[in-house]
């Protein structure tokens, strides 16, 4: 994956294998981790969030 998209609910859905509620929440506690909007969460920021 291109570590420069940006990453949508289904995305995350696909990659970790979750509900959408749960990829929902999982980009929003990204996108306060780092302080930046939900839309502009990237496979960057989702690797350091989960430390892969």
């Amino acid at each position: 994956m291109d570590d420069l998209k940006f990453l949508s609910v289904k995305d995350i859905m696909k990659l970790l294998n979750c509900s959408k509620h749960e990829a929902s929440k999982l980009r929003n506690e990204i996108a306060d981790e780092y302080r930046i909007t939900p839309k502009r969460v990237t496979s960057v920021h989702l690797k350091k969030y989960l430390k892969l």
